[in-house]
Parts: structure tokens; C-alpha cells; sequence
């Protein structure tokens, strides 16, 4: 699906083009697309127990190994070919045993993922299951949830969102509805739009539905990727293994064969079979697979405990033959999770406090709503900064857009003035003060919000005044006091 060509259109255009309204689809008709369009699903082959068990036999050395077995068995060489053969057995035992433990696991844990959407149907609100959404529905988000297909923002509220199932970026994005004034060529820059498999951080929405399965960019990417079968490089350097010990047998067997016949003459056809299987049973390493599965297993058990899924064993080796990792341009492997590293401030203790007061734990919603940032804040602060939100009320919030790149909140205390708290950019901040808290200056605030910035640091300022006022608007949003700033 081509996302570019929605983002430049209005609310209107998009209603017209997918013949649907704000109050969404009638259920007949989203019967009757159910049956164009398909389930809202990504179809990948399920893997069996069969499947997993030929993944097993499916190797060279494997192949090797049954072939000398084969042949020990022909020429009369039984015990031979029953250690060859219980060897074979012990290793595909084992990686069958795991892999499907770990298939097993990955099916249990989808269990869990939410199966149910948020829609409207008939002009009221409805809970479908995700597979029935189809193109041209009105769907209900919050934070929290998963978007399960691509949509077209209507409408949205203090919206964030983690794209880094499609972009690798960890840093959570701001989304605004309404068109942009130029095609979004690249999915980072789709502002208006919030694709299949990304997570709401905070903030709701209500969308319209513009891909599903298959035609979601997730649905594009999935089938990419499932066309694609990569070798592992354990598995390769066993092919390179398993053809240098089959050249040595084949090279050592014509040599003796030749050498046989110009100084005998002639030879032992049974004699001579029985020599080669000899020879091939001593080349071949029959414990080698056992004990490289035994080795995977292992290394697949400590990583479960790390709470890690290994659906191939293949894949332990892989991880473990790193030899160069490439990372973003800060240089820096990071956990998705934000940490806050320093408050920069005359006044650290008062800075914490604001910033909690500012974020969306005044409003009396659960901390999982929480921006990246302020659950940064929020992780570092101590029991007397948390109980002091208890004296403070919040008034009224103008939220973070990309264009303001602040957000500010109106926050009643028990006694005395109401207090205006801005939090955002340093440099929009800086245009807005007109006093430094507690000695600091412009200069020396500058100084160090550019030194954190060379250093690959979020950099978010926070600034307040006192304003004896129930409501406030944009222009009230000057004259400020600067309190500090965060380093994440």
C-alpha cells in the first residue's frame, strides 16, 4: 500500500475516496468488504512438528552421516552403522525437542496480545475482534494499545507514538492530524499517519482506516521478509565442513583404489568396501553434531532465563560470532526505555517537582501514560517529590504539538497564585524567559544545553510563573522564569 498518496488529503477527501463518515461504516457494508478485501491478518505458514523435524535432518553433516550408515549397514559393518545411527537420533532429538519448545512459547505469548478493537459502527462505538477491521472504518485508540492496521489521523490528543518496530528509532514520535502540505515519502515522515504494529505511548486517536493485513506497510514488510531465506553462518561454515571432509574421503578412496590396482593389479571389490567405510566412519566425526547441539541448547537455556526466545539453534551461534555491531549515530545501545542523567538547575529539587506536576500524572491517569520523558522523570523521583503532586490540581493543558514544541499546564495549588509550568525545546524555552532561576544565566544555560546536544543527549527545559488567572491562552505563555533542564 501506497501511504504517500493519503497524506496531503483532508478529512473530506478521505471520506469521499473510502465512501464512509464519521460515524463509520454500516455493517453491511463492512460484511461486504470483509469479503474484498480479506481478513485483517498477515498469513504466514504455521510451523509443525514436521516442519521442525526436517530442519533437523536438513543439514550436510546429517546427510553424510546417513549415507556412511547406509552403507555400513550394506557391507555387513552393523555396529558401526548403529552408533552412526544413534548419533544421528540423539542430535535430532534434542534440536527438535527445543525448537519446538520454543515454537510452543512464541504460540503462548500471542495469546496474550489484545484481539479486540475499539470501532464505529452504525454511528456507535463497537468492540470487534482486529481480523474483521477493514478499510474505511472509524477506529477508537488509546495509549496503551497496538495499532493492528494503518490509519489516517481524524482527530488525536497529546499523541505519541513508538515506530520502532518499523524504523529502528527509539525515540517515540509526536503525530498531528489533519494533511500535510507534501507527499510523506518515508514512513518517519507520515505525521498524519499511524501504521500497523506501531504502540501508542500517550495520548488517544480517532482514525480512519486506510490499509489492513497484507496492505498495511507492516503487511508489505512481512512479505518481504518471508520471501527471503537467508543461510546462518554456523550453517554455512558446516556446508564448507561437511564438503572438505567428503572431498578428503572421495580424493583418499580414488588414491588407494589407483594405488591398489598399478601395484596389485587388481582388487577386492568387498575387501575394498569394507576398507572404505572404514575409512569414512574414522574421517567423519559422528559426536560432532551431538555435542554442537548439546552446545546450543545450553547457550539457548541461559538466554530463556534473560527472558530471550531462541526459535532456531542456529541462531545461538550467530549471536554468539558477532564481530561488528552497528548502532545509531550517537554510538549507543540503549534499551528503548529513556533514563534521565542529569538536572541541570540552581534548584534540582523544585525542578523535579514541576516537571511531575506538568505531566500527564496531574490529570489523575495511570503512569503508563506517561511520555518517555516524563516517566523518566518520574522512575528518579523520590517519595517526597511524588506526594508533593498531592497538593497541586491540574487546571487546564495546552498539549505538545510539533510546531509549539512546548507543552504547558495550569496547576492549582492549596493556597496562593495559580502557576503556569512550560516544558519543551531549550530554545523555545529560552525565547520565552525573561529571568533565570537561582543565579543561572542565558549564556551559561546555552553553554551547556549545546555541550549535552554534542553528546548525543535529549535535552528538555522547563520554565513556570506565577499567573493569578482559571484559564490562560498561547500568549500567556511568555515572561517566564527558567528553572533548568534535563539531559536524558
Amino acid at each position: 500500500m501506497n501511504f504517500s498518496q493519503y497524506t496531503t488529503k483532508t478529512e473530506e477527501e478521505l471520506f469521499s475516496l473510502f465512501k464512509t463518515s464519521a460515524g463509520g461504516l454500516f455493517e453491511n457494508e463492512a460484511g461486504q468488504r470483509l469479503k474484498t478485501y480479506g481478513l485483517n491478518q498477515i498469513k504466514t505458514k504455521e510451523t509443525t512438528l514436521w516442519d521442525i523435524f526436517l530442519r533437523q535432518i536438513k543439514t550436510p553433516f546429517v546427510y553424510l552421516l546417513i549415507v556412511a550408515a547406509i552403507i555400513a549397514f550394506v557391507v555387513g559393518e552393523s555396529t558401526d552403522a548403529w552408533v552412526i545411527a544413534i548419533f544421528i537420533l540423539i542430535n535430532v532429538t534434542l534440536g527438535l525437542v527445543q525448537e519446538a519448545r520454543a515454537e510452543r512459547a512464541i504460540a503462548l505469548l500471542k495469546k496474550y496480545l489484545p484481539s479486540k478493537a475499539r470501532v464505529l459502527r452504525d454511528g456507535i462505538e463497537k468492540t470487534i475482534d482486529k481480523p474483521l477491521i477493514v478499510p474505511g472504518d472509524i477506529i477508537l485508540l488509546e495509549h496503551g494499545d497496538i495499532a493492528p492496521v494503518d490509519l489516517y489521523l481524524l482527530k488525536c490528543e497529546n499523541l505519541i507514538v513508538d515506530e520502532s518496530v518499523l524504523t529502528g528509532e527509539s525515540a517515540a514520535v509526536y503525530k498531528t492530524p489533519g494533511p500535510l502540505k507534501k507527499e510523506a515519502k518515508e514512513i518517519f515522515e507520515a505525521k498524519n499517519i499511524v501504521f500497523a504494529g506501531t504502540a501508542i505511548v500517550s495520548g488517544e486517536l480517532k482514525g480512519l482506516v486506510i490499509g489492513t493485513g497484507k496492505n498495511a506497510v507492516l503487511g508489505e514488510i512481512a512479505k518481504l521478509v518471508s520471501a527471503i531465506k537467508k543461510e546462518s553462518v554456523y550453517e554455512k561454515n558446516l556446508l564448507k565442513f561437511s564438503r572438505l571432509i567428503l572431498k578428503i574421503v572421495v580424493v583418499m578412496i580414488v588414491v588407494i583404489y589407483v594405488a591398489n590396482l598399478a601395484i596389485k593389479g587388481s582388487t577386492n571389490i568387498l575387501n575394498y568396501s569394507v576398507f572404505c567405510i572404514a575409512l569414512i566412519v574414522g574421517i567423519i566425526p559422528e559426536a560432532l553434531p551431538l555435542i554442537v547441539v548439546f552446545s546450543l541448547s545450553n547457550g539457548a537455556l541461559k538466554l530463556a532465563k534473560q527472558k530471550v526466545v531462541v526459535r532456531r539453534l542456529a541462531a545461538v551461534e550467530d549471536l554468539g560470532n558477532i564481530e561488528i555491531l552497528c548502532s545509531d549515530k550517537t554510538g549507543t545501545l540503549t534499551e528503548g526505555k529513556m533514563v534521565l542523567d542529569k538536572v541541570f538547575s540552581g534548584d534540582k529539587n523544585k525542578c523535579i517537582q514541576y516537571a511531575l506536576l506538568s505531566s500527564a500524572f496531574v490529570k489523575e491517569e495511570i503512569e503508563s501514560s506517561l511520555t518517555p520523558f516524563d516517566a523518566a522523570i518520574m522512575a528518579q523521583a523520590d517519595g517526597d517529590a511524588r506526594s508533593f503532586l498531592n497538593e497541586f490540581r491540574s487546571i487546564k493543558e495546552i498539549p505538545f504539538s510539533p510546531e509549539r514544541l512546548i507543552n504547558s499546564v495550569l496547576i492549582k495549588p492549596q493556597k496562593g497564585n495559580n502557576i503556569l509550568i512550560i516544558k519543551g525545546a531549550p530554545e523555545k524555552i529560552f525565547e520565552l524567559s525573561s529571568q533565570f532561576h537561582d543565579g543561572l544565566s542565558l549564556k551559561q544555560v546555552q553553554e551547556q544545553t549545546i555541550k549535552e546536544g554534542k553528546m548525543g543527549k535529549r535535552i528538555l527545559a522547563i520554565a513556570y510563573k506565577e499567573l493569578n488567572k482559571e484559564t490562560y491562552s498561547e500568549d500567556d505563555e511568555k515572561d517566564l522564569i527558567f528553572l533548568g533542564y534535563f539531559s536524558f
